[in-house]
């Protein structure tokens, strides 16, 4: 069984908490190793990453490792972590019917690739984070199964060579 560690990583890092990559005694944050080259010591695969979302709970705020106005975000990630963990959300990724916004998975799966960082994708099915023509939509079974056969094929069809993980399905059971 592999388990991956993923960190609430964006949190941690906004641009109002950590402008630059200096403690507070001014002394570089980035230095030695890196936590994932660390633990591999310990299990050669060992995947230490942090998750990216495509929305956030501040507008106009982002948290990505791709943002280009937060330099010290992505040398941290670069030098941290071995694996990205990039949330499909429904909401973010459809926000209509028929209609795919890819382009900051595009963005993240580049990043990704281009610092040889696993790639973990998170998730293809989720009742959370579902957009109001989904919610709304008064669809019956069949229709549903079309729209989840859609999403699935066309992301995978999009990414499904280059990511290493995928989740399916998250919290399938309803209590």
């Amino acid at each position: 069984m592999k388990i991956i560690f993923t960190i609430s990583f964006f949190l941690l890092f906004s641009s109002a908490a950590f402008p630059q990559l200096t403690s507070l005694s001014g002394k570089p944050l980035i230095h030695g190793e890196g936590l994932a080259n660390m633990a591999k010591k310990i299990r050669s695969d060992f995947l230490l990453g942090a998750w990216q979302i495509g929305i956030t709970s501040t507008p106009n705020e982002s948290f990505l490792v791709t943002d280009k106005n937060k330099p010290a975000l992505k040398e941290l990630f670069k030098h941290e972590f071995n694996i990205l963990n990039i949330h499909l959300h429904t909401v973010t990724v459809q926000p209509q019917r028929g209609t795919f916004d890819l382009k900051l998975i595009d963005e993240l799966v580049d990043f990704a690739e281009k610092n040889n960082k696993v790639i973990y994708l998170h998730v293809l099915a989720w009742m959370g984070a579902l957009p109001d023509w989904i919610k709304y939509g008064n669809f019956n079974e069949s229709e549903l199964r079309e729209i989840l056969t859609n999403r699935i094929t066309t992301i995978l069809t999009r990414y499904g060579k280059k990511a290493k993980y995928v989740d399916v399905v998250n919290e399938a059971v309803a209590g």
